[in-house]
């Protein structure tokens, strides 16, 4: 009667439920389809806590993930933590939160079912451009290095997660090097320009200083702010010297180049070093030469 009492709030047109907490419920898989059937249809709950229900397995939890999250549905925020979810129940989640534009916080704490295979499927989800997720908890999972690998390389082009927990996971040094590369690509500046600049918050033990800055450029900037600061951090400052790009430029885009790197006090080194290392830019007659020069390369 108490479960029944909840499917019927939930199935009610005047519902206003916005979190519903069943964590450690007892539930089972007799009760998981009606339980996703009634969550189906509810358009107010924006917060659904059902972590510890042990009792339902593998199979109940691919049932329950092919009927909800939905399209439809309203949920920002699923809390699964410490359930016998695996790489199939994991699976058939990934095809629902695709189709689901909504859920932007997703907690998977404790889910030690999954395999190192299931968490790489995972961690494709993040590489679609449907991908809402702001948030993601995966604590206590049992990752190895592989995995951690895995989800920085999904994040390369990703434009909506901003925090990621790790805690209580393995971390190895190959890891932390992909997340590095991933948050500043020094490969070339356009690499740079390219990387990660939405991630802001990686809790997990020892994580390297050289992120952590990546992560707080992130926090406190826009996105090009965070890629203008990269890319004049780790091209131009600290004995890397390529002022030679800027003579390369079409005379069009070299004015707003100029006016880019001057944007603020970090940038001002830099601008001297320009002036002082290419004094013909600022020349007067500058502009027309540059044309000429790119005429008689173009003949």
């Amino acid at each position: 009667a108490g479960y029944q009492a909840i499917f019927n709030l939930l199935q009610n047109i005047n519902s206003e439920l916005e979190v519903l907490n069943i964590s450690r419920g007892n539930f089972d898989d007799e009760l998981a389809i009606p339980l996703a059937n009634a969550l189906a249809n509810t358009t107010t709950l924006k917060t659904l806590n059902i972590a510890g229900n042990r009792s339902i397995t593998s199979t109940g939890w691919q049932t329950f993930f092919i009927r909800f999250p939905n399209a439809e549905s309203s949920l920002e925020e699923l809390i699964l933590n410490g359930n016998n979810i695996d790489d199939q129940g994991l699976a058939t989640l990934v095809d629902a939160l695709a189709n689901s534009n909504a859920i932007q916080i997703l907690h998977l704490l404790c889910n030690r079912s999954i395999s190192t295979a299931g968490w790489r499927v995972f961690s494709n989800f993040l590489r679609l451009p449907r991908s809402t997720l702001k948030e993601l908890y995966l604590n206590d999972n049992n990752h190895d290095d592989d995995v951690t690998i895995a989800f920085a390389n999904s994040l390369a082009n990703n434009t909506s997660l901003k925090i990621l927990y790790l805690d209580r996971n393995q971390h190895l040094s190959r890891g932390w090097s992909a997340f590095s590369d991933i948050l500043c690509n020094k490969s070339c500046i356009d690499a740079t320009f390219n990387s990660n600049h939405t991630l802001q918050e990686i809790s997990a033990t020892g994580v390297p200083v050289d992120i952590c800055n990546y992560l707080v450029i992130n926090e406190y900037n826009s996105k090009e702010e965070a890629a203008r600061q990269k890319i004049l951090q780790y091209h131009f400052f600290h004995g890397h010297d390529n002022i030679h790009v800027f003579s390369d430029m079409e005379y069009k885009v070299l004015p707003r180049a100029i006016a880019w790197i001057g944007a603020d006090d970090m940038g001002f080194l830099l601008l001297y070093q320009l002036v002082r290392d290419m004094p013909s830019l600022f020349e007067s007659n500058a502009g027309t030469e540059l044309i000429k020069k790119k005429r008689k390369i173009r003949c």
